[in-house]
């Protein structure tokens, strides 16, 4: 494989490491929508309905508490990070000078580290996420449990 595939390789895999990293940043957009309704939504509720008795307190806090962590994750993964930059053009004038095998190692190389620590960033980005989808299913569970025990105590939202 000579040198210029190889670089197209590892242009390639840098390239899909930045969609990875501009889908990750959608869901976690779409989660802090999906956060924001369903918390206003259970607000709402608990307005026209207040909580009377402990259990039915202990669930609406733990359902807000499940949220609220969801949220928090979700705010976590959507922050800036640190990405790798591939090269500066300082570097790439000092290097135009060398031999086109030289320069192509150089590429590849900054490509691989790029690469490397970006798919780090996306992937803790990632477990944030999942964690904050196991948080939202457990808080829409909590929340449906809590209705039902309004309904169960005569108390209709």
């Amino acid at each position: 494989m000579t040198l210029a595939a190889k670089l197209d390789f590892f242009k390639a895999a840098y390239a899909e490491e930045s969609l990875r990293e501009q889908q990750l940043r959608t869901y976690s957009n779409n989660y802090l929508g999906l956060a924001t309704a369903y918390t206003g939504f259970l607000f709402f509720v608990v307005e026209k309905a207040r909580p009377n008795e402990w259990l039915s307190w202990a669930t609406f806090l733990l359902t807000a508490g499940a949220l609220s962590f969801g949220l928090g994750l979700s705010l976590m993964a959507s922050k800036v990070a640190r990405y790798e930059a591939l090269f500066g053009p300082e570097q790439m004038a000092s290097e135009v000078a060398h031999a086109e095998d030289d320069f192509l190692l150089s590429r590849i190389a900054d490509y691989t580290v790029a690469c490397e620590r970006n798919a780090a960033v996306n992937d803790r980005k990632a477990t944030l996420l999942e964690l904050a989808t196991y948080s939202f299913v457990v808080g829409v569970v909590l929340s449906a449990l809590y209705f039902v025990i309004l309904l169960r105590h005569g108390i209709h939202p």
